[in-house]
């Protein structure tokens, strides 16, 4: 966080840790986010808890205040889908005025990587497509609330490292302030 500083802290991502994770995840990664870890850097940038990286990159075991913590994309993803996931078309039509949906608790959409830690329990999510999407508790312990964000994750990107916009979540929407 140092203004002083040049340069990031994980350098990008080979070829072959992107093809490591992308075997491990089981599907490839969205490609401006590909582009983003094999040109930019490994993650570990950005606001919050900064974007989480890829195998080797930031989160990596070790990396943590817990010793034996993995905080990488892979490693979120792999936990969150442990007991099942089901395809986001599954929600079609059950999205709210709000553009939300209550997914049941041990349920987890296909190929959607938790990004960034945002606090409060909600995590910044992309799908396959680069839709951006909010993950937040609910008032009820047996599902949590998708909420589907308005932008692609080149527009997430680039107002959120610029500190341009915030996504809040006010228990039954989510709302840019």
């Amino acid at each position: 966080d140092d203004p002083r500083r040049f340069g990031f802290a994980y350098p990008p991502a080979s070829k072959t840790v992107l093809q490591q994770t992308e075997a491990a995840l089981g599907f490839a990664l969205p490609p401006s986010l590909r582009a983003l870890y094999a040109e930019v850097a490994n993650g570990g940038f950005g606001r919050v808890a900064g974007i989480q990286g890829v195998l080797e990159g930031y989160g990596r075991r070790g990396d943590s205040i817990y010793a034996n913590s993995d905080d990488t994309i892979v490693a979120h993803y792999l936990w969150r889908r442990e007991e099942r996931t089901v395809p986001l078309a599954n929600f079609a039509g059950q999205w709210s005025q709000y553009d939300n949906v209550l997914v049941p608790a041990g349920t987890w959409p296909e190929k959607l990587l938790p990004l960034c830690d945002l606090g409060c329990v909600q995590h910044a999510c992309i799908s396959s497509d680069e839709q951006m999407y909010m993950v937040a508790p609910s008032q009820d312990d047996a599902a949590y609330v998708l909420v589907r964000l308005a932008i692609s994750f080149e527009i997430w990107l680039s107002g959120w490292v610029r500190d341009e916009y915030k996504v809040v979540y006010y228990g039954s929407h989510a709302q840019e302030v």
